[in-house]
């Protein structure tokens, strides 16, 4: 169950920096790494992409991409710049070549969960918001 619209993620194709620029065009033959299980590689395979491989995290799309197993990364912008900075992977070294759809980030919970957990959940994020709280994470964490 979507509980809390939370923000608006870009979706991108990053290579690294090195690679001459690529349109799009370019990109659809080459080896796109994605995380394992994401619903996104759905954008790809729409927009004419045929060899994607998943990889368990950023980590180890990272990995990937610098030993030449991918050409290129599609990911959230926003999550994969992050796990560049908290890997200690110079942005610097990579490129985003494209941006590719968007998509809605949500705070959820399992259809398990009980009625009265999820109203506390959303008391709470709604007691953050008129706090300010949210806001000032936003700020601090969010492009």
């Amino acid at each position: 169950q979507w509980l809390v619209p939370l923000m608006v993620v870009r979706y991108g194709l990053y290579t690294l920096a090195t690679r001459a620029p690529l349109s799009l065009d370019e990109l659809r033959p080459l080896r796109v790494g994605l995380l394992r299980g994401s619903p996104i590689g759905a954008h790809l395979k729409a927009e004419g992409f045929q060899s994607l491989l998943s990889a368990k995290d950023y980590k180890d799309l990272l990995r990937l991409l610098r030993e030449g197993t991918i050409d290129a990364i599609y990911a959230g912008t926003f999550m994969l710049e992050a796990a560049m900075d908290a890997l200690g992977q110079p942005r610097s070294d990579f490129a985003l070549r494209a941006t590719l759809g968007e998509g809605t980030l949500y705070m959820a919970a399992s259809l398990s969960v009980e009625a009265d957990e999820v109203r506390r959940w959303l008391a709470a994020y709604q007691a953050l918001d008129e706090n300010g709280t949210v806001a000032q994470l936003r700020r601090r964490y969010l492009p």
